[in-house]
């Protein structure tokens, strides 16, 4: 009997260890691209809500000051807006974090009605008198890749029957 004699082996193992190696990092390759798209729609995600949450801000910023947000004495049709143009008066400031990319319209959607129903109480005519209101909120910092957002929202202001006087009571409308 003979044994082989180390100059006669060819480097079969050598050849099954690279092809195994080569097959490993393909499977790694591909499994770095799916990780790094799912890293990509996560940011894309947070970017979104982020946005989203600066046009509320800017919705409830107008909110915060009644004499920017509420038209009692205005018609149907009134507009107060913050960098929009061709409105029937102008918001004229907002804080400072999101005043340079938001624009904001609040639209008078109807005249002096008698108030809604709600689940707490009911409503007099004779006591209150509400108005609707539209407030639309855009966002858009995708040039800083921070996203963008348009919010529309409706919101009913109460004021006292027979007075022209903004009370500064709102209540959300809930669909």
């Amino acid at each position: 009997m003979t044994t082989p004699s180390l100059s006669a082996q060819r480097g079969a193992s050598l050849l099954t260890s690279l092809i195994m190696l080569v097959a490993l990092t393909l499977v790694s390759l591909g499994s770095l691209g799916t990780s790094l798209m799912e890293l990509r729609m996560a940011n894309n995600a947070e970017s979104g809500m982020a946005a989203i949450q600066m046009a509320q801000a800017g919705i409830d910023a107008t909110v915060a000051t009644p004499s920017n947000y509420f038209i009692v004495d205005g018609v149907v049709g009134d507009t107060r807006c913050y960098n929009v143009s061709g409105c029937t008066k102008s918001i004229s400031t907002m804080p400072e974090p999101i005043a340079s990319v938001h624009q904001v319209r609040i639209t008078r959607v109807t005249n002096e009605t008698c108030p809604p129903r709600t689940r707490n109480s009911a409503s007099s005519c004779s006591k209150m008198h509400a108005t609707m209101f539209v407030s639309e909120s855009s966002y858009d910092n995708s040039l800083a890749g921070q996203g963008q957002a348009h919010l529309v929202q409706g919101y009913i202001n109460l004021i006292p029957a027979g007075d022209n006087r903004d009370t500064g009571v709102t209540a959300d409308i809930q669909n």
